[in-house]
């Protein structure tokens, strides 16, 4: 039997015998995309980074120092963020939950405690891509590794097709000019009329250390434009605790003093209704019933109460 494996063993039957506790031997792997949002054209390649750290106390070697013996990284593409409890599989042409071409790393870094460390990858996008798509990236995909926690494993970011023109309206200050004739307010002036730009949100987070939670900053980003058509399309990205995400877009009726968003999401048989409340150079979040939170975030992502400051136009 090979170091690593008799070492993995070892670990196994340690926390197969209770819960970590603290002194105990744990690996806990977590990785993350470093952008939020990609661009591409299915024939396009994709370049990106990604960083892979070890949360738990105990090291773990690499697939560079043990090939085929430790963890990998897969780059999966999804019209969602849930992936199958499995190794992906590649295709020619997209389909659910495929691992990208060029999408295994295996050359992974040894990972000490609380260590962590970049992968630079190149996919290729494949025809087929649906319109609302996802890259993902899967650690230790299959679950081959004991680990202490296994619900962070995964990360996914927005995938937006480049050659598709987005359904963005102009912004306010393109409005037609029958609304401006009828004594536009300044962008200032009204908490009862909504401004376009940039909004955002800064606040800690928590991140699961080797030595307990660790406290970091965030920035949270919410878009407004105004459409030809009077209505109001957004953007929306939030992080909470351990790097879990939120992450939603599209087109909100204006309402008496707020914009409303509402979709039904069929895999739920429940209806997402976002509600963008404006208060001058403020806006903020209601989320009926969490159901937007259910289907746009990770486990510990939370949309409703967020409050964002307007940065810029």
């Amino acid at each position: 039997m090979s170091t690593l494996r008799c070492f993995l063993t070892l670990l196994g039957l340690l926390l197969a015998s209770g819960p970590v506790v603290a002194g105990s031997a744990h690996i806990d792997l977590t990785v993350v995309l470093k952008r939020g949002r990609f661009a591409a054209a299915p024939g396009d390649s994709l370049h990106g980074w990604l960083v892979v750290a070890n949360r738990g106390n105990a090291p773990i070697p690499g697939g560079v120092a043990t090939p085929g013996e430790s963890y990998s990284v897969e780059l999966v593409l999804s019209s969602d963020r849930e992936l199958p409890q499995r190794s992906a599989e590649g295709a020619d042409v997209y389909r659910e939950d495929m691992l990208a071409t060029g999408g295994h790393l295996a050359r992974t870094p040894t990972l000490g405690p609380g260590a962590e460390d970049v992968l630079e990858f190149t996919v290729e996008v494949p025809a087929g891509l649906p319109e609302r798509a996802y890259l993902c990236a899967r650690i230790d995909p299959g679950n081959r590794i004991v680990e202490s926690n296994d619900d962070n494993n995964d990360h996914c970011a927005r995938l937006e097709r480049a050659d598709i023109e987005p359904k963005k309206g102009r912004m306010r200050s393109e409005r037609p000019k029958q609304q401006a004739a009828q004594g536009g307010r300044s962008e200032t002036a009204s908490s009862r009329e909504p401004v376009p730009g940039r909004y955002e949100r800064r606040h800690p987070v928590r991140i699961s250390g080797i030595n307990g939670w660790i406290e970091r900053r965030a920035r949270d980003t919410l878009r407004l434009q105004l459409g030809a058509d009077g209505s109001w399309g957004f953007e929306l990205e939030m992080v909470a605790d351990n790097g879990h995400t939120c992450a939603m877009e599209g087109r909100a009726s204006h309402r008496d003093g707020y914009l409303e968003y509402s979709e039904h999401i069929a895999e739920l048989d429940q209806s997402c209704v976002l509600r963008l409340d404006y208060q001058g150079a403020a806006v903020i979040l209601r989320d009926e019933g969490q159901r937007c939170r259910n289907w746009y975030c990770g486990p510990r992502g939370r949309i409703d109460g967020a409050r964002f400051e307007r940065v810029t136009q």
